[in-house]
């Protein structure tokens, strides 16, 4: 991670295991679920209802993959998300694909949300802070750059 006055950029590695699945997993986990917590913010989606919400089943391989994203080391280091509280920016890279941070959260915080960290233990949130939500302003915050 480098750090400047106003902007942090974050490098979580290259895809390895998620091939391309992670970036636009995310953007549709926000897309669908989003809705759902506006018109009904006290339900709780099960998995068995994922695909009459407009997601994958539990079996779908993004799952694994955003499990697979979400145990990289850099989600267990709590100073890497204080640090990106403290910042006016953040631009995050995966591979090459630019994530939106505040995305990224958006979709952690759904996920937790509606247990959907139990899909075959899809994410494992007991190792970061949950509550860290900045604004966003849209989820279209996922480019490919190649």
């Amino acid at each position: 991670m480098v750090i400047t006055a106003d902007e942090t950029i974050i490098f979580f590695g290259e895809e390895a295991d998620e091939r391309n699945l992670v970036a636009p997993f995310l953007e549709e986990i926000c897309d669908k679920l989003l809705p759902v917590n506006r018109a009904q913010p006290t339900l709780q989606i099960k998995i068995l209802d994922l695909v009459a919400h407009g997601l994958p089943p539990a079996s779908d391989r993004r799952w694994k993959a955003l499990r697979t994203f979400f145990k990289r080391e850099w989600f267990e280091r709590k100073w890497c998300l204080q640090e990106c509280a403290l910042v006016k920016s953040i631009i995050c890279y995966l591979g090459n694909w630019t994530l939106d941070f505040d995305l990224l959260l958006l979709a952690y915080e759904l996920c937790l949300q509606h247990g959907l960290d139990k899909i075959n233990a899809v994410i494992d949130f007991t190792k970061t802070s949950p509550g860290f939500l900045g604004k966003s302003g849209g989820f279209h915050g996922v480019t490919r750059l190649d």
